[in-house]
């Protein structure tokens, strides 16, 4: 048994030096994480703290939990969205409104969404990669253009963004069978 599955062990039966262990780990990650997505650090550090709250007093239901990793990056994730979902002052971003302008707002929360998903799989790529995809994608500069600013092969770039695009593929599949099974 790995360190990950004492702990989840441990939190199960309610134990609080356990709980501390997971909190300590966890919590500045939580934050970070949160904040990343709705860029406000006062609700992010609020919504963490829910997120420990939660996590204690359903401590006893953990017990189908394969993965604390897991678990604790789908309630961040589930968290930063709900938020966003209630928060009235969220901007849905002009690219979004742009491309489904005549959308219900629940619609356009949903765009958001998959927007967020993209930027969220985008920021665990490794550096060189998300910044070739990105003056790819957005900065629509062609594959030369970035090889020459970046004084690399053409070749290279094409390896990057198809890595790149594989990853955002997978990221969504994984995520639609998520929400296919719930």
């Amino acid at each position: 048994m790995d360190r990950q599955d004492f702990l989840l062990d441990e939190l199960c039966v309610g134990n609080r030096d356990a709980f501390n262990v997971v909190f300590r780990k966890y919590y500045g990650k939580v934050s970070n994480f949160i904040d990343a997505i709705i860029k406000d650090t006062q609700a992010a550090e609020d919504i963490a703290q829910d997120i420990f709250v939660k996590l204690w007093t359903r401590h006893a239901s953990l017990t189908g939990v394969r993965s604390l990793d897991s678990y604790i990056y789908m309630m961040a994730r589930n968290a930063a969205i709900d938020h966003i979902r209630k928060d009235r002052n969220f901007a849905i971003p002009d690219e979004i409104r742009d491309t489904y302008g005549n959308c219900e707002t629940e619609e356009l929360y949903f765009a958001s969404e998959k927007e967020l998903i993209i930027k969220l799989v985008l920021a665990g790529m490794p550096e060189k990669r998300r910044k070739i995809f990105e003056k790819n994608r957005y900065s629509g500069l062609s594959n030369e253009e970035i090889a020459k600013k970046l004084g690399v092969s053409k070749k290279t770039i094409e390896n990057q963004i198809t890595l790149a695009l594989k990853e955002l593929r997978q990221a969504i599949l994984l995520i639609s069978a998520f929400c296919l099974m719930n």
